[in-house]
C-alpha cells in the first residue's frame, strides 16, 4: 500500500512520530441500549406469535391459560415458546427452511446498480440488505425479502417506505424499526446477532440442577426467545446474511453489491478527516447503489486508502474486516458463495495469507487477533453452529465460548 508508506516516510523526515499498528475502536451508537432492544422486541414478538397461536392452535392456547396458574413465568414462558414452534408460528429463523435454493444476496454498494438487471430476475429468492431494498423495490427489480442487522435509528428512514415482502430482521434492531414494519403490516422473522454486550456471563441451575453458563448476550436470547440462530461473522449486514442464509439451507448464494469500498473522484485531500474541505471531498463519492456518498446516514468520516495490483482503492475500517472475511468465505464455503463485481473482495481473492494478514484486523479482548476460520470449531463449547462463524441458540444449549468473551 504505496500511499500509506509515502505518508510514513514523510513523517520520518519531517520527525514526526508514525505508529507502525494503530489500534482502532470501533463504537456503535446506540451499543448501550442493546439489552432494552433486545428485551423490548421479545415484546413485539411475543405479541406477534401470541396472534398467530391462537388464528392456528385457540384449543393449546386454552390448555396453556388453564394452567397457567400454576406454573412459575419462565415455566409458562417456556411452554408458550415451545407451541409457537410446534404450530409453526415462532416468526424465528428456522434451520433448513430454504434447503437446496439459490440465493441472490444483495448488499447496497454501488455495483450493485451494475448487476441486478441480470442477476435478480434468476434462482429462488432475492434479499435485499438494509437500503439495497428500497433500491431494488423502486427500479422495478425483483426482490423477495428484506434483511438488516442494523441497530441504529437511521434504519427508519431508510426503510420507512417498507416494500411489500417479508422481512428478515435480527433481534438488536431498533425498536423503532420494529414498530414500523409491524404498522405496515409486514410479515416479520427474527434471527440473533451477535453484538458483543460487555457485562458478566450469567450462571444459573437446570432442571436437573446441573450449573449451566451462557454469555450475557446469549442468555437474554435463550430467556426469551425461541429457538434460533446467532450470527457473527465479519462486521457488516452482508457478512451476516451469509450466515444466516447458510443456516437456512440455501445451497448457492450469489452475492451483489458487497463493494467494501468507496467510488471516489478528484483528488483525496491531505486534511483531517472533519475538515471542511475533507468532508466536501467524502460528500461527492458514491457508497451506496442508490448513489448514497461515505457520509450517508450519519457515517464516520473515517476512510482509508491502499494499493492492490497497482489499483488504489478507497474504503472504510469495517468494510476492510468485512472484505477479508468475504474473501476467506468465499475460499472455505467452496463454490457455495460468489461474489459479483468490481468489488474489494474480489481484488483481494488470490491474495496470500501474508498479505491478508497484513490487512484491519478484529482484536479479542487481550489483544491477539481473531482467527477467521470458518471450517472448524471457532466458538468452542458450543452445541451446535454452521461453518460460518453462527452459532445455534436453543433452550437446551448451555453455551460457553472463551473466544466470544474475548470479543467483548
Amino acid at each position: 500500500m504505496s500511499r500509506v508508506r509515502a505518508l510514513r516516510r514523510r513523517a520520518r523526515r519531517e520527525g514526526k512520530p508514525t505508529v507502525t499498528s494503530p489500534d482502532i475502536t470501533l463504537c456503535n451508537p446506540v451499543a448501550e441500549h442493546f439489552p432494552a432492544f433486545i428485551v423490548g422486541n421479545a415484546a413485539a414478538w411475543e405479541e406477534m406469535a401470541k396472534a398467530d397461536l391462537e388464528a392456528v392452535a385457540p384449543d393449546a392456547c386454552r390448555d396453556l391459560a388453564a394452567v397457567a396458574p400454576t406454573l412459575g413465568v419462565e415455566e409458562l414462558n417456556r411452554r408458550f415458546r415451545d407451541l409457537t414452534v410446534q404450530h409453526g408460528v415462532s416468526h424465528m429463523v428456522q434451520e433448513d427452511s430454504a434447503k437446496g435454493q439459490h440465493l441472490v444476496l444483495c448488499g447496497a454498494g454501488p455495483s450493485l446498480a451494475d448487476h441486478a438487471a441480470e442477476w435478480c430476475p434468476q434462482w429462488d429468492q432475492v434479499c435485499g440488505c438494509n437500503s439495497a431494498l428500497p433500491y431494488l423495490w423502486g427500479r422495478g427489480h425483483r426482490v423477495t425479502h428484506g434483511f438488516t442487522v442494523d441497530q441504529t435509528p437511521q434504519m427508519c428512514q431508510e426503510w420507512f417506505a417498507a416494500p411489500p415482502v417479508p422481512y428478515l430482521v435480527a433481534s438488536t434492531i431498533h425498536p423503532h424499526l420494529m414498530d414500523l414494519l409491524r404498522s405496515r403490516g409486514r410479515d416479520l422473522t427474527l434471527f440473533h446477532n451477535f453484538v458483543g454486550i460487555n457485562k458478566p456471563p450469567v450462571e444459573w441451575a437446570d432442571d436437573q440442577g446441573e450449573l449451566q453458563r451462557a454469555l450475557y448476550e446469549d442468555w437474554l436470547y435463550l430467556t426469551f426467545y425461541p429457538p434460533s440462530i446467532r450470527c457473527g461473522s465479519g462486521l457488516n449486514t452482508v457478512n451476516r446474511a451469509i450466515d444466516v442464509a447458510l443456516y437456512m439451507g440455501f445451497e448457492t448464494i450469489t452475492l451483489l453489491g458487497a463493494d467494501c469500498a468507496i467510488r471516489t473522484t478528484g483528488k483525496k485531500p491531505d486534511a483531517h478527516p472533519n475538515s471542511p474541505e475533507y468532508l466536501a471531498w467524502l460528500g461527492q463519492t458514491v457508497m451506496h447503489a442508490d448513489g448514497g456518498s461515505a457520509l450517508a446516514a450519519g457515517a464516520t468520516a473515517l476512510t482509508l486508502t491502499g494499493e492492490i495490483d497497482g489499483r488504489e482503492w478507497e474504503t472504510k475500517v469495517d468494510l476492510v474486516v468485512s472484505a477479508h472475511w468475504l474473501v476467506l468465505a468465499e475460499r472455505q464455503l467452496k463454490g457455495r458463495l460468489r461474489v459479483i463485481g468490481d468489488t474489494l473482495p474480489n481484488a483481494l481473492k488470490g491474495k496470500p495469507d501474508a498479505f491478508l494478514n497484513r490487512l484491519p484486523r478484529l482484536m479479542d479482548g487481550n489483544g491477539k487477533p481473531i482467527i477467521i476460520q470458518l471450517d472448524g470449531d471457532v466458538y468452542v463449547g458450543l452445541d451446535k453452529y454452521d461453518k460460518a462463524g453462527a452459532v445455534w441458540v436453543s433452550d437446551t444449549t448451555s453455551p460457553r465460548s472463551d473466544a466470544m468473551e474475548d470479543m467483548q
